[in-house]
């Protein structure tokens, strides 16, 4: 599923915008400064989505004008049946993503992800680790106990997850490698090895690996509930450094399937460094929305640009200030080739 266009009326700090021709891209990036606007796009779909089942309008919050009810629309790539279950369709993370640490100490049934309310503003805290921890259990003890896998050893059905979460995670970080987790009736946790040091606990990862960690389980766990669904994630560098930055963004890339569709805001050199890798290479598979210096009190229209050096130098002046007059080449090397090695 794509997103084809988002129709936007007195909603935030909109007063009539239209998002177009993003249907063709697996991944949507919402670029511009801080305070451009790039967060409310996706509470705006977060608001359309969670209207269709739950009461969560506020209109001090979501209204532009007090007086004036707000409107979304979003048009799709396909019709839409008349009893689809518009929960299954999107998945949104917030840019407060922060558990620190967690101890599991007793299980319940957990509901699918989408059935439960979640994040009624992209504002709200997003704790989610020791909620995907128990259903990774879950997840786990279901395929132990379903007669097909019954052929399968129990190390193989562990690794199922785990695996995946493991070789994400190393493709990222050199030096910090998923173990599993300890046992999920004794304070279970998850717990890694970091260079010499083995059994080394969730809650001693820095905030950047826990950020990074986070949202791999949380996909590699719920991307199979969003079949054909629409992710989103507000900042998804946050805590990170640069350099991991770009590998992040490359990782969920290739973890979400080309079925489903991702937007993502970001202000990071890094993620948009890696973007103008991925477009060299994936062509029209990748959109960039620029959300500078639009004035959002008229009616505006965005589609996706082009990175060209103008383009280019836009970004660098939002990622990292004066500093682009400092490191601008004098000189420029032209060399046969592209991006992709080829």
């Amino acid at each position: 599923m794509r997103i084809k266009e988002i129709q936007i009326k007195n909603f935030k700090r909109f007063d009539n915008l239209i998002i177009k021709g993003t249907e063709q891209s697996k991944l949507v990036a919402l670029v511009g400064p801080n305070g451009s606007g790039k967060s409310s796009i996706l509470e705006a779909c977060n608001t359309w989505q969670k209207s269709k089942r739950w009461n969560i309008i506020d209109t001090t919050y979501h209204n532009k004008y007090l007086n004036i009810g707000h409107q979304i629309d979003i048009i799709f790539n396909q019709d839409l049946p008349h009893d689809y279950n518009y929960q299954k369709l999107m998945h949104f993370r917030s840019a407060h993503r922060n558990e620190a640490d967690f101890t599991v100490e007793q299980f319940s049934k957990m509901s699918k992800p989408y059935e439960s309310l979640k994040l009624r503003k992209i504002i709200d805290n997003d704790t989610s680790v020791s909620d995907n921890f128990k259903r990774l259990v879950g997840m786990t003890v279901s395929d132990l106990y379903n007669n097909e896998n019954s052929e399968i050893l129990v190390k193989d059905l562990k690794e199922r997850l785990l695996g995946k979460l493991r070789k994400s995670m190393k493709n990222i970080f050199d030096d910090l490698i998923l173990e599993g987790i300890t046992n999920p009736f004794e304070n279970g946790s998850f717990y890694f090895k970091k260079g010499k040091v083995e059994k080394f606990h969730y809650k001693n990862l820095s905030s950047g690996e826990k950020s990074a960690f986070d949202l791999l389980l949380d996909l590699v766990l719920k991307i199979e509930y969003f079949e054909d669904g629409i992710i989103f994630i507000d900042e998804p560098e946050t805590h990170m450094h640069t350099s991991l930055q770009s590998k992040l963004i490359e990782e969920i890339y290739n973890i979400i399937p080309d079925n489903n569709q991702l937007w993502i805001t970001t202000h990071s050199l890094g993620i948009l460094q890696k973007i103008k890798e991925l477009i060299a290479c994936k062509n029209q598979d990748i959109s960039i929305i620029d959300f500078s210096e639009q004035n959002f009190d008229e009616e505006i229209v965005l589609e996706p640009c082009n990175i060209d050096n103008i383009i280019w130098e836009k970004f660098l002046s939002f990622t990292i200030g004066n500093l682009s007059n400092f490191i601008a080449p004098e000189i420029i090397i032209f060399c046969e080739g592209n991006l992709c090695g080829e």
